[in-house]
């Protein structure tokens, strides 16, 4: 007869438990940690893909990173310069950025890129060229804010405007391009940018 004692209170042999319970419970925690391992190994899958359809993590966090550091003083103030200089002068707003040369933002999409990562490095270029021409006219601005001629001051008031509108325009652009998904929506944030440059030289 058993009981609640491991050991017999008549003979002294070890009593032999019923085992169910803990197979229940190592089955219950075998399931428990290859559900945990599982769960890992997809949120870790997911982790290293682009939001954007056919564009890999890696070239897609490189142009995420050159959005960012487009915007960075440093780089404002090179295009600054590079435009303010008379000889620069002749050189066309939209080939400003092809001749800045101390910040690329050219995105390496690899030996074998799918098309919508050569679209997505384009998209990148586009941005910066529109950066680039804002942050030179804001260069053309100042010089005119430092005549005395009230007719150039007053163009740099209207003209200061102009360059706030398209500053705007990048704006919607990139909430656009950080929701994309696809080439469509890559396509929409590109048409942004190129409608409000296509009257510029």
């Amino acid at each position: 007869m058993q009981d609640n004692f491991d050991f017999c209170t008549n003979c002294g042999k070890k009593h032999k438990r019923n085992n169910v319970i803990g197979i229940f419970v190592g089955l219950a925690g075998a399931i428990l940690v290859v559900s945990a391992v599982f769960a890992l190994v997809i949120v870790q899958k997911n982790s290293l893909k682009s939001p954007i359809e056919g564009v890999s993590k890696r070239v897609y966090v490189q142009g995420q990173e050159y959005l960012e550091k487009m915007d960075t003083d440093n780089v404002k103030k090179v295009v600054m310069q590079y435009a303010d200089s008379d000889a620069n002068s002749s050189v066309p707003m939209k080939e400003i950025h092809e001749h800045i040369d101390e910040v690329d933002f050219e995105v390496n999409v690899g030996k074998d890129p799918t098309n919508e990562e050569i679209y997505y490095a384009k998209v990148i270029d586009k941005f910066w060229e529109s950066k680039s021409i804002c942050y030179a006219h804001r260069a053309i601005m100042a010089q005119y804010k430092n005549s005395d001629e009230s007719a150039e001051q007053m163009a740099a008031t209207l003209y200061k405007g102009k360059v706030s509108d398209f500053e705007d325009s990048i704006d919607e652009a990139r909430e656009v391009f950080e929701k994309a998904l696809d080439m469509e929506d890559m396509e929409e944030a590109y048409q942004i940018l190129d409608s409000i440059w296509e009257n510029e030289v």
